[in-house]
């Protein structure tokens, strides 16, 4: 987050996409994790659909090239053949996640899975990793030979960064709605 307040006080260029990711999750997992517990406020549902929709934007605002991500996405599914479509279908399993995240609109009484929905985006990396190593099983003791970390680690490593930064806001939230 710092390198981007850096960015932007001295006027230098960035990109958006990985800042937008960024807010869009700690926006979403604690909304989510606060609306299980607290389920007639509005807080969390407002902050769960801000950050659906900073997320979906990610994946409906054309690039550069004037393509839109999230129909490459689809069409990567279509075009692949063998494992490749499952690394393709990983690849787009969280804007599923997102989308259903916004059951949280639902009355009072019912959840709309907001437990699941956090948990799910807030392992994913974990597990889109684990499915990437299950895929190519034949070349892991190669790879990691190669690149021990990048291949133990991966991307998942932001994982405990999120999660603390995710129940530390939805703590500091839900004390407000006491």
């Amino acid at each position: 987050m710092l390198p981007y307040i850096l960015a932007i006080v001295n006027g230098a260029s960035f990109e958006w996409q990985p800042l937008t990711a960024l807010v869009s999750l700690l926006l979403l997992i604690p909304g989510l994790l606060v609306r299980q517990q607290y389920r007639d406020a509005l807080l969390p549902r407002l902050l769960v659909t801000f950050g659906a929709l900073a997320y979906l934007a990610l994946h409906l605002v054309p690039v550069a090239s004037g393509d839109i991500p999230l129909v490459g996405e689809f069409t990567a599914i279509l075009d692949a053949e063998g494992l490749d479509k499952v690394t393709a279908i990983v690849k787009v399993f969280p804007v599923l996640i997102v989308v259903l995240s916004l059951l949280v609109w639902l009355p009072a009484p019912a959840p709309g899975g907001a437990n699941l929905w956090a948990l799910t985006l807030l392992l994913w990396p974990l597990i889109a990793h684990l499915v990437q190593i299950g895929l190519h099983i034949d070349g892991v003791a190669d790879a990691i030979k190669a690149n021990p970390n990048a291949t133990v680690f991966g991307d998942w490593i932001e994982v405990p960064f999120l999660a603390i930064l995710s129940f530390g806001l939805a703590t500091i939230l839900g004390k407000r709605l006491e």
